[in-house]
């Protein structure tokens, strides 16, 4: 069943197209990988599913519900756990009062103590006191990566999680997508680091300028060849776009 469900979206800031028309689906239990450069739409789009940006045109789906509708929107968000590419956290807060808002205004106190246990899980146990201006970026991401899992219903979706962290906060946040992903939740990560992308997802879909270049199995770009596969795509998509302009 797909969870998150998107038809033609188009975002347009002013006369500029952010996102130019896509249409993708992820199925609870699927991690979808969202690979590409710096002004291809990732974040954009991310923004659109988790309801923080509206589309401008086209539908968008969240188990079954419409972000057209005012009331069904306000679900959307309870139902998503969103991580953005920046920022996230409350500056001055600890990670103790993060997690204790996000519960309480999720209305799952009870959940207090599997938070903790996680928040251990990921490295970030002995600073569960401090405020989290002091943290790294590394540890800022981990933190914020895992607030967006434990807020997360239906669907989560990820921006750069990987950016700037150690190769130990990777495995964290790696093992985060995977107990998401064995929870049935729907899992969007977006990010430009190939390989690490590949590792966790089911599925890869390839960004450009607003548009999917291509879609296909997370196998397809794995290794020296998928490596190769994906600089070829996007060698493609720059010629043909030379053409267009200089035709």
């Amino acid at each position: 069943m797909s969870i998150v469900s998107l038809e033609n979206v188009v975002v347009k800031f002013d006369s500029f197209v952010a996102v130019n028309g896509i249409s993708l689906r992820v199925q609870a239990g699927e991690v979808l990988g969202v690979l590409g450069g710096n002004g291809a739409g990732k974040s954009t789009t991310m923004k659109v599913i988790a309801g923080v940006l509206k589309e401008t045109s086209g539908d968008v789906i969240i188990d079954g519900l419409s972000t057209k509708s005012v009331n069904e929107s306000e679900r959307i968000k309870e139902l998503t756990g969103y991580c953005p590419d920046v920022g996230g956290l409350i500056v001055g807060a600890t990670p103790r009062e993060h997690i204790q808002l996000l519960l309480n205004m999720h209305h799952r106190p009870e959940d207090y103590p599997l938070a903790l246990s996680a928040l251990t899980a990921v490295g970030l146990g002995d600073k569960i006191d401090s405020p989290t201006g002091g943290f790294s970026h590394g540890e800022s991401r981990r933190l914020s990566v895992l607030l967006a899992s434990l807020s997360s219903q239906k669907v989560l979706i990820l921006d750069e999680p990987f950016d700037g962290v150690d190769p130990l906060g990777a495995e964290a946040i790696k093992s985060i997508i995977a107990f998401a992903k064995a929870r049935g939740l729907a899992v969007l990560v977006c990010t430009h680091l190939q390989s690490l992308l590949v590792e966790v997802s089911d599925r890869v879909i390839i960004m450009r300028k607003g548009n999917i270049l291509k879609m296909a199995e997370a196998d397809y770009f794995r290794g020296e060849e998928g490596v190769r596969r994906y600089a070829d795509i996007m060698r493609a998509a720059a010629a043909e776009a030379s053409e267009v302009v200089f035709a």
